[in-house]
């Protein structure tokens, strides 16, 4: 698995940490699983998933294999992606990025997984998610304590 190690699981939020840095986007939740990553999206101004997520991935291989002394392809496929037309499909997505950790019997609660946007939301860590907007802070108050204790 490409992603097993907590210590890769961290590079690969840090590459998403220096993506929000030289790309304009929102990102709403996340996860990093063993062998694969959900990251939930909204590209903003004129930028496009597609370009977000070559340099992601990209850089992730680029990094990887200098750790590991590797050449060549490090992800199977390209990304796969999904446009969100309603507020449910958000929230059956959001959701589902949550509890992936849970149905996967890696942690008991979603919470207690450490490289998903809930215990980043929780912990009121926003260098990989974005500050709730008015509407996530409404349908998730419980996530951002913090943020919403401040409006």
């Amino acid at each position: 698995m490409i992603l097993d190690t907590n210590g890769i699981k961290a590079l690969y939020i840090e590459v998403v940490v220096d993506a929000r840095k030289r790309f304009a986007f929102q990102l709403f939740n996340f996860s990093i699983m063993g062998n694969h990553v959900h990251l939930l999206i909204k590209p903003l101004k004129k930028e496009n998933l597609s370009r977000i997520m070559q340099w992601i991935n990209g850089v992730f291989a680029m990094r990887y294999n200098r750790i590991f002394r590797i050449k060549g392809h490090v992800w199977g496929q390209r990304f796969y992606s999904v446009i969100l037309r309603h507020v449910y499909e958000f929230v059956r997505a959001f959701d589902y990025i949550d509890n992936n950790p849970v149905a996967a019997k890696l942690v008991c609660q979603a919470e207690d997984w450490l490289f998903g946007g809930v215990r980043h939301a929780r912990d009121g860590c926003y260098r990989v998610l974005s500050p709730p907007d008015t509407l996530l802070g409404l349908l998730y108050p419980e996530r951002h304590p913090r943020q919403l204790a401040a409006l």
